[in-house]
């Protein structure tokens, strides 16, 4: 049998251990409740002793800004004046406007954040960018935007049938052909026909007994459109 000695060692060994346990519980609880805000101040304690936040404040202040935002611009314009707009989120400083890689405007930026300008476009090809300027320093530039300056009207001519063509029943569905600005955007009577990349077009067509008006539109991606209209007799 065991002695009563051993009993009581053995009841002071599972009350120490459950002691231990239940401290080791506690510490956990503190360490998870406290933890964050002790290892902040420590890290704060020691950065403030050995220059660290100096050093960082150094370094962001010398980041580069960041690159304004373009106000979405169209891919092609009539106009020679191009109205380029955007924003920043700064108060001051300039945003420069590049054309073709040349340096052709700076505007202010306002308090809004907001700026706007007017640039000339004096090619047919022109790519955009912009970047944010302050003192000697700048951001980087903005994504390109390809803008194309369309002078003229598209070209358009219909090679068949000629107008004032009187035709006779065998001819009663007929194909329109002609040529215009390759890239140009056609239509027959309102429906849509296919330019080829050489600038020639056929669309097929029914013609009603008597007189038939056929009218061709080109439009090209300025906006700018050219129309013809024709007049085909026809008898069956």
């Amino acid at each position: 049998m065991r002695s009563r000695l051993t009993r009581r060692n053995e009841k002071q060994t599972k009350k120490q251990l459950y002691m231990s346990v239940g401290g080791i519980i506690a510490t956990l609880f503190i360490l998870y409740q406290l933890g964050p805000i002790v290892l902040t101040g420590t890290g704060a304690f020691l950065d403030s002793l050995f220059g660290k936040n100096k050093t960082q404040i150094n370094y962001l202040s010398n980041a580069p800004y960041q690159t304004p935002i373009i106000d979405p611009i169209p891919t092609a314009t009539p106009s020679s004046e191009l109205v380029i707009s955007g924003k920043t989120i700064y108060s001051e400083g300039i945003v420069e406007i590049y054309v073709n890689d040349d340096l052709v405007k700076e505007t202010d930026v306002l308090e809004t954040n907001d700026f706007q300008t007017i640039i000339i476009l004096t090619t047919e090809t022109n790519t955009i960018k912009a970047r944010y300027v302050n003192g000697e320093k700048t951001s980087g530039f903005t994504d390109e935007y390809q803008v194309a300056y369309v002078k003229d009207a598209p070209t358009l001519e219909i090679t068949f049938p000629s107008d004032n063509a009187t035709l006779s029943k065998g001819d009663q569905q007929i194909t329109i052909t002609g040529k215009a600005t390759p890239d140009s955007s056609l239509t027959v009577n309102g429906r849509i026909a296919i330019v080829a990349s050489d600038g020639t077009f056929s669309h097929t067509l029914n013609l009603s007994e008597g007189e038939n008006k056929i009218t061709v539109e080109a439009s090209n991606t300025a906006g700018k459109k050219t129309e013809k209209t024709i007049t085909v007799s026809y008898r069956p």
